[in-house]
Formats: C-alpha cells, structure tokens, sequence
C-alpha cells in the first residue's frame, strides 16, 4: 500500500511538471527504501 501511493505521488508530479509551462527541474533521491520519507524540491522557470 505504501509503495502504491508513493508511485501515486510521484505520477502527479511528473504530470505537473510535464504539463507545465517553462523550465522545470526537479531535484531529489532516484529511491526510497521502505520505511523513509524522501523530499523532492521543484524549480520553475518561465524563460
């Protein structure tokens, strides 16, 4: 269950960023071990 809703998370921020406009980068851990919570940090640039 945790793992569904971490792919769930991260499906909708890849969505986000795919259908936003600019430049975005998104910066964070590749993978998270059971158990851990992990931080992602978005960058937006419209230029």
């Amino acid at each position: 269950m945790k793992k569904l809703s971490v792919l769930l998370f991260l499906f909708s921020i890849i969505s986000i960023i795919t259908f936003a406009q600019g430049t975005q980068v998104v910066h964070g851990p590749t993978t998270v071990c059971a158990e851990e919570a992990a931080f992602y940090n978005a960058v937006v640039s419209n230029g």
